[in-house]
């Protein structure tokens, strides 16, 4: 092969992995979209429209997940969320379409078929976990892990969630909560609840989140497990750390607010 012949076959050779490489480049990175109905999101996950869970989902570490303005998530009764990685609900800036008090993402969670059946937090092996309810376990969990960088809930709307159980070190016994910020610090906007059980949120472990602009009531269940709309055990980490609630509207009940009125808010 003449010299002139083999220059030209390295310089096709030098364009064709040029151009290999600058395909590869130009791929943008997979982002799953209304893919992830129970088990593990891994990477980045977009919902939105309507969602229909089967199980229970997480959200690992290092992951993210996306909801957009107006989405419906449609849960069966007694199962969770849980966030160990990043959730961003209604926020533009981590993300999300921009959410607001008509086009809030809503976790709608179904009534159990059958309430003789004994749900996930009884187990006769544990001496905290003594609750039958069918229902019981249901709720969105943001982890002491998460990335606070792009994780934040802007308009969201629960509905009734039962509560997850969290164990609280302080009383040696489990709270329930339909969002429950464990250790986590992060900002929530425009929070709305309808029918929970349980208490709406519940901070423990240090947990600082911000809750402004929402609306709170207290928890309707009738066997006893009924709660204050909001609760903080060990919440907060000092002085600057600290678990604030802003702007909201609290519904409490007409019971005298006595010690021995049973009133709460």
């Amino acid at each position: 092969m003449s010299r002139k012949n083999q220059t030209k076959s390295v310089s096709l050779v030098m364009l064709y992995m040029m151009s290999l490489m600058l395909a590869m480049v130009s791929v943008p990175s997979a982002m799953a979209v209304n893919e992830t109905t129970q088990g593990t999101v891994t990477g980045t996950e977009t919902w939105s429209g309507t969602m229909n869970l089967q199980d229970d989902v997480t959200v690992a570490e290092g992951s993210k997940l996306i909801i957009n303005a107006g989405t419906t998530v449609n849960i069966p009764a007694g199962k969770f969320i849980d966030v160990e990685g990043a959730i961003c609900i209604g926020d533009a800036a981590c993300g999300a379409s921009a959410g607001s008090a008509s086009s809030q993402a809503r976790f709608i969670w179904s009534t159990p078929t059958d309430y003789t059946k004994t749900g996930r937090c009884l187990n006769t092996q544990s001496n905290v976990l003594n609750n039958p309810d069918a229902a019981c376990g249901s709720g969105l969990i943001i982890r002491d892990t998460i990335d606070q960088s792009i994780t934040s809930i802007n308009y969201a709307h629960f509905e009734n969630a039962y509560g997850y159980p969290i164990y609280v070190a302080s009383l040696q016994a489990v709270q329930y909560g339909a969002l429950v910020f464990d250790g986590s610090t992060t900002t929530a906007r425009g929070l709305t609840f309808t029918d929970i059980n349980t208490s709406n949120v519940i901070a423990v472990d240090y947990a600082a989140p911000l809750l402004t602009d929402s609306t709170f009531e207290l928890g309707i269940d009738g066997q006893g497990y009924d709660a204050a709309a909001v609760r903080a055990y060990d919440a907060g980490a000092g002085i600057l750390s600290t678990f604030r609630v802003k702007n909201s509207v609290f519904t409490g009940n007409d019971a005298d607010c006595g010690q021995q009125g049973g009133g709460r808010a």
